[in-house]
């Protein structure tokens, strides 16, 4: 007897339709201190999802790679997320309960298993009004950063999570 996949399939197709309906909250464009960065472009409210972090995955890092656990993505959008230490974001992962049910919860990926998929996305920490420039702490998911810096806000070094204390 095989595997019935007719219902997972449609449940698949309706989430790749959500992903594609989902109104963009965000532009790309110039940030309070001059960078190209990500902007809100609609009040956003605290824990509400902005984007999904879709690309191309490499082993290696680089200097617009996000990391989730051991792969590094290169998303179109994330590309232009600028660091901060106060951010207004984080990166989570999704899971979806096991009956397909509307039931998202999003969670750090280090709470997922080595094994499972990961669904990367950016939600919000708190509320971001219109014009706010989305921001995240790069020292949250970089193990190593492909290119260090020096914070703008604070001053310290950047070089990713496995140099913070």
């Amino acid at each position: 007897m095989g595997y019935n996949t007719r219902n997972n399939d449609r449940k698949e197709k309706e989430m790749n339709r959500y992903w594609h309906e989902m109104e963009e909250k965000y532009d790309i464009g110039e940030s309070p201190d001059g960078y190209q960065g990500v902007v809100c472009t609609v009040p956003i409210e605290k824990k509400e999802l902005i984007l999904q972090l879709i690309g191309l995955r490499y082993p290696y890092a680089t200097r617009t790679s996000i990391q989730i656990g051991e792969v590094h993505i290169e998303s179109e959008v994330g590309a232009y997320l600028n660091h901060s230490c106060d951010p207004n974001s984080e990166i989570l992962c999704i899971i979806n309960s096991m009956d397909w049910s509307d039931n998202t919860q999003y969670v750090p990926e280090a709470a997922l298993h080595s094994t499972a998929v990961r669904k990367p996305v950016l939600v919000s920490t708190r509320e971001i009004s219109e014009g706010e420039e989305i921001t995240f702490n790069y020292n949250t998911t970089e193990s190593i950063l492909a290119h260090p810096f020096k914070c703008n806000c604070c001053g310290k070094e950047i070089k990713g999570k496995n140099y913070e204390l």
